[in-house]
């Protein structure tokens, strides 16, 4: 459905502002908890692709030390529980580390549902998410890679998951997969994949 992407930029121009006034007490709660916890800037920038392979600064609370390496995956850290903060393990198992991208959704770098946006290092997958085409969407929050994470097992399988979201994207579809993301955080789950992704 053509239509679809223009109907998907206004559900999350609408959807994202109500969000945060909704939730800026929270917001501004969590906030303090990871300045106090972290002894740092609760508000962690990042490098991310988003759509057409362009960069923007990813917005997410603080959850690691400072002396944990900011160019490496969490995932592909052999000791990465040692620089997760306290505070921080409990707002990565429930997702809500991830709350501050509601601004990246409202400026348009982000949507509620699309491919998980890269960070620079993780080249590889890069590479085979654009020979497939997926940068033809924004990334999002949720994504159908995210809740499939049991399935893969390397760059390749990630990527196929990655094209075949752009493939079957729609409402229903999208509606789907933000639900089904939701009751994975619910039940105390953290959506991540299990695979070491190459740099090179």
């Amino acid at each position: 459905m053509k239509i679809y992407p223009s109907i998907k930029r206004f559900c999350d121009i609408v959807l994202s502002a109500a969000a945060m006034i909704i939730l800026l007490p929270l917001l501004l709660i969590l906030c303090a908890a990871c300045a106090v916890d972290t002894k740092a800037s609760p508000i962690f920038l990042q490098d991310r692709i988003g759509q057409n392979s362009k960069m923007f600064k990813i917005i997410k609370f603080r959850t690691m030390k400072k002396s944990a390496p900011s160019s490496i995956p969490a995932r592909d850290m052999a000791n990465s529980e040692e620089f997760v903060s306290r505070f921080g393990t409990f707002m990565r198992r429930t997702g809500a580390d991830e709350l501050p991208q509601l601004l990246n959704i409202f400026a348009g770098q982000m949507s509620f549902v699309g491919p998980r946006p890269l960070m620079t290092s993780e080249k590889v997958l890069h590479r085979e998410r654009a020979a497939r085409g997926v940068y033809r969407v924004r990334p999002g929050l949720a994504g159908l890679a995210q809740i499939n994470c049991e399935k893969i097992e390397s760059v390749k399988d990630k990527a196929e998951l990655d094209a075949e979201y752009v493939e079957k994207m729609s409402f229903s579809f999208d509606v789907r997969l933000f639900f089904k993301t939701f009751v994975i955080f619910l039940r105390g789950r953290h959506v991540d994949e299990h695979f070491s992704s190459p740099s090179e």
